[in-house]
Formats: structure tokens, C-alpha cells, sequence
């Protein structure tokens, strides 16, 4: 790895107030996007100890004291946190280290076997955060096929890949024209068509009783599934609310009603 840390003594005297301040400010960044790599850690918060020798300001220099005050690598990403964000520097999930046990499979052969038999349906999304996250998520629970259709983006715009995580190349997907192409090939394969939706005749997603081969079909952000592709399905499920908002993020609600559906009973 590239060492990210480094400035020289020289550099350093040669910085005026202000650049002293945006590289304190870069190393502190570089500390958070490698908060798992302890070594990488000690190291940068060794150079920002040398830096406070070259005139920083009360801000970092009060920052620095808190990191030197502490060795819990919770308590220093927490201190690194609050200076980013006085900054208005907003932290980003893709940048950090992925946690240790990434590219170990943990789950069980079971479930593994039962996501094969699963595919996910994106009618018309709009969002490549949203579908992203549902790359994410039916990774993780081993999920077949993503069946990209209308305006749902593709892995092919990158600003996927932010909330996706690296799982872009564990998982097929398939993009479509029209979203009634890919329903009726997955009917003509057998599958049954499950809407994830806020119908008034949904079923409790906690209620349902799935029937594998299983398609779970999610709807644009704003206008929800095209009732068209809804006269298709065999069933349609939502997830109960309690609150004044009747439904959740897609991405969110994609994620509890998969693994509902993948650990139900039955």
C-alpha cells in the first residue's frame, strides 16, 4: 500500500495555516477509509502528531490531543467523525474498509440453495443507490438473478457500484426492455410472481407463505409497481407500518422482505 501518510519536515514548514489545516484534514480522512488496518492508522495518527509541531490551528490541534488520549479504534473513528462533520465533510460507506469475514461464505447451504431459486424483478427503478443496495443485499443472502427493467439502472453507471460493495460481480443480472418481458419468461420457467407492494389486497409479507421458484417484483420509487405487470403476479405482499409514512425506502423494504421470505417457515 501506498504510504499516505508522509509529509516532510521541509513540506511541512513550507505549508501556510490553511494547507496546514486541508492536509491535517486529508490524513484524518485517510484514518477513517483505513479504520481497519490498525497499522495504517498508527502510523497516519504518528504524522499528525508531527504536524502539530508546524503551527496547526486550536481546532485540529484539539483534535489531535482526543486522538492521543485514546487507543479504541471505536473511540478514534468516533473523534475523526465529529471533526468531518464540523467540516461539513460527509463520510463515505464506500471508502471504508470492508469488515473482516468479507469473502468467507458463513451462511448455510440451506439458505444458499433456497436463494438460487429466487430472482429479483426491478420494475422501472430510478434510483442507482436504491438498486445498489438491492445488488447488496441479494448478494448476501445468495440470491440468482436481477432482472433490470425500463429505467433501472444497470451495473454499467458506476455510481452503483457505491452502495452495491464490491457484489456487482458475485451475482447475474439481466436487463429488459420492458418489465412484462422478464415476468413472462420467469412464469414460463415456473416461477411465482410475488409483488412487493402497498396494494390495498397485499398479504403481510410475515404472513406469506412463499412457493419457490419465487420472483420478488419491486416497484418504481414514486409510482410503485405498473398495475399491469400487478395483474401478473400470483401473490402481493407489504410490510405493515406503524407509523403516518405508509411504506419504506425500496431498498430497505426489498431487504426485510427477502429475508422474510427466505427464512419463512413452511
Amino acid at each position: 500500500m501506498k504510504a499516505i501518510h508522509c509529509y516532510s519536515e521541509t513540506k511541512l514548514a513550507a505549508m501556510s495555516p490553511d494547507q496546514l489545516r486541508k492536509a491535517f484534514t486529508k490524513l484524518l480522512i485517510a484514518a477513517a477509509n483505513n479504520i481497519h488496518n490498525p497499522i495504517q492508522v498508527a502510523a497516519i495518527l504518528k504524522s499528525l502528531g508531527i504536524m502539530c509541531n508546524y503551527g496547526l490551528d486550536e481546532i485540529c490541534q484539539n483534535c489531535h490531543d482526543q486522538l492521543s488520549q485514546t487507543s479504541s479504534i471505536h473511540e478514534i473513528n468516533a473523534i475523526i467523525s465529529c471533526f468531518l462533520n464540523a467540516q461539513n465533510i460527509s463520510g463515505r460507506d464506500d471508502h471504508l474498509a470492508l469488515k473482516t469475514g468479507d469473502g468467507n461464505y458463513m451462511g448455510d447451504e440451506t439458505l444458499r440453495s433456497k436463494g438460487k431459486q429466487v430472482a429479483v424483478v426491478l420494475d422501472n427503478l430510478r434510483s442507482v443507490f436504491n438498486t445498489g443496495s438491492i445488488f447488496r443485499s441479494s448478494e448476501c443472502l445468495g440470491i440468482d438473478t436481477i432482472y433490470l427493467c425500463g429505467s433501472s439502472p444497470s451495473p454499467e453507471n458506476t455510481r452503483l457500484h457505491k452502495t452495491a460493495m464490491g457484489t456487482v460481480k458475485y451475482i447475474a443480472w439481466q436487463y429488459y426492455s420492458h418489465t412484462i418481458e422478464a415476468v413472462n419468461l420467469l412464469k414460463d420457467r415456473g416461477y411465482t410472481i410475488c409483488a412487493l407492494e402497498t396494494a390495498t389486497v397485499a398479504e403481510s409479507v410475515f404472513e406469506y407463505q412463499p412457493k419457490f421458484p419465487l420472483a420478488l417484483v419491486l416497484g418504481n420509487e414514486s409510482l410503485g409497481i405498473d398495475p399491469l405487470i400487478l395483474q401478473l403476479c400470483d401473490s402481493i405482499v407489504h410490510i405493515p407500518v406503524a407509523g403516518w409514512k405508509n411504506s419504506l425506502n425500496v431498498g430497505v423494504a426489498f431487504g426485510i422482505a427477502a429475508y422474510q421470505i427466505m427464512y419463512a417457515k413452511g
